[in-house]
């Protein structure tokens, strides 16, 4: 549920406005994470694939517990931020392909409330080699 919160506060405005609005807000978080990916080393982009992929898989089976569900304020914005995620994976994908970057080849722990540019842990920093 942490990881709930963290996400993009401030689309909780979002369920409640027009469609094109809804894609403007969308289209300015996907050039802020672009711009966070580019600006990753290739540990840092397996590590937020494995971050994204968790992240989709909480907010996924959020939709069918409604104690979560009504916490994170709805199925409609759970909804959203699975959109938004979906798409940020996207980009992420497209990147680590652009730049011959493959999947981790032994994942390790994630921070789950935490981006790969977010990353404080210095445990799990040194085993995605960041330091």
């Amino acid at each position: 549920m942490q990881r709930l919160t963290h996400i993009q506060p401030d689309l909780n405005q979002l369920s409640d406005q027009p469609v094109d609005r809804k894609e403007a807000r969308l289209k300015l978080h996907l050039e802020a994470y672009q711009k966070h990916l580019a600006d990753c080393t290739p540990a840092m982009l397996q590590y937020e694939l494995v971050w994204l992929d968790e992240h989709i898989l909480s907010l996924e089976l959020c939709l069918n517990q409604p104690e979560m569900l009504s916490a994170a304020g709805g199925s409609s914005q759970v909804e959203q931020w699975l959109v938004e995620s979906r798409r940020c994976k996207e980009a992420l994908e497209e990147t680590m392909t652009h730049r011959g970057v493959g999947p981790a080849p032994h994942p390790h722990a994630i921070a789950t409330s935490e981006h790969a540019w977010e990353l404080r842990e210095e445990k799990i920093k040194k085993l995605w080699g960041l330091t």
